[in-house]
């Protein structure tokens, strides 16, 4: 970074992405973005690892990503404030060791067949 950062701008991103994250936890499988589709840009994509694909638009994210969160992570929980989150001007970044932790009930989670076990996930996400 060549100029000097951007304390205010940084601090209001990650205001506005943790607001975002605690508003997806009151979704469900048939609307998961709820009222949350503000927060996106109508032409965004979003690129996931290997088993959760791209989601392209509001809609696409919620169809490709999220419902298959909430159809296959049941009794889901988040550790949103016990996570560490950055930001610079509009970019975020967040870590969570553990982020979150659910029981595997569904088989749309990766492709993987449900095993009913309660787990942990760390992420990365920025």
């Amino acid at each position: 970074m060549t100029g000097r950062h951007q304390t205010d701008a940084g601090s209001a991103s990650v205001q506005l992405a943790l607001g975002m994250l605690h508003d997806l936890q009151h979704g469900n499988t048939d609307d998961p973005l709820d009222d949350t589709a503000s927060y996106w840009h109508p032409k965004c994509l979003w690129y996931g690892p290997t088993g959760l694909g791209t989601g392209r638009c509001p809609e696409g994210f919620q169809h490709v990503v999220l419902k298959g969160f909430r159809t296959s992570l049941n009794d889901k929980t988040r550790f949103l404030n016990d996570g560490v989150f950055f930001g610079e001007g509009n970019l975020v970044a967040y870590t969570g060791w553990p982020s979150d932790e659910a029981t595997h009930s569904g088989d749309s989670f990766l492709g993987l067949a449900p095993t009913g076990k309660r787990f942990t996930r760390r992420n990365l996400d920025f």
